[in-house]
């Protein structure tokens, strides 16, 4: 599999100009993880560098008078504050990851039918509607064998259901990655402004470059090709 990596010049480049100092947050985790968990969790700390950067770039810094009993009232909150993201940091990751352990395989399935791509949005598309061309023995498997009709069907409706509980769940997954993503940035710095469009439009790109040989991807300007 093929991993993506952001050019970071421009935000160095404004960083260094401002003095900024960036601390990248630590991701601790623990227990044995399978390769699903490793290859999600290798992503996401790649990722949460990437929103680091920009998160860091818009933090804004204000000076006040405050007294050092106030400057103690403060610090309890904030780290009370960064407990709070962090946990739900935590909390989002794994739930992720648990969708993305119990639909790796049928995902891999699906995506070598040809019947579900990653969107331009970064999440997962049924293709069964698009205007895509497929080589004629796989669309007639796909009608035989994905056909929205049987739905209700308790054994011939079962792969389509299939299809429908595996793009759900999947992009409910991303969905929650990067709520993580976000949470982690808010308990590492609080005044860093986060931008969930724009770890949404990184982690996009990191997966339409991680897509395999020969799945669907669809562009900026809505048409679907082969990678």
């Amino acid at each position: 599999m093929k991993f993506w990596k952001v050019s970071f010049y421009a935000f160095i480049f404004y960083l260094v100009q401002n003095c900024c100092s960036i601390v990248i947050p630590p991701v601790t985790l623990t227990g044995n993880k399978t390769a699903i968990e490793k290859q999600i969790i290798g992503e996401k700390t790649e990722l949460e560098k990437d929103v680091w950067m920009v998160s860091s770039a818009k933090t804004t810094t204000t000076v006040a008078n405050v007294t050092e009993e106030e400057r103690e009232s403060d610090k309890a909150k904030e780290v009370t504050n960064k407990n709070k993201h962090a946990k739900l940091a935590d909390d989002y990751l794994f739930t992720a990851l648990n969708i993305l352990e119990t639909y790796n395989k049928d995902l891999s399935e699906l995506k070598a039918d040809m019947v579900v791509g990653e969107n331009k949005d970064g999440f997962l598309s049924i293709l069964l509607n698009e205007n895509i061309q497929r080589p004629e023995k796989v669309e007639k498997k796909i009608k035989e064998k994905y056909n929205p009709e049987y739905e209700d069907d308790l054994e011939k409706g079962e792969a389509y259901r299939k299809l429908k509980e595996v793009v759900n769940e999947v992009n409910k997954a991303r969905k929650l990655l990067i709520e993580s993503y976000a949470e982690r940035q808010k308990a590492a710095n609080p005044k860093a402004k986060i931008d969930k469009k724009e770890i949404a439009l990184l982690q996009k790109q990191k997966l339409h470059q991680a897509a395999l040989r020969g799945e669907w991807i669809q562009l900026d300007d809505g048409s679907w090709i082969r990678k």
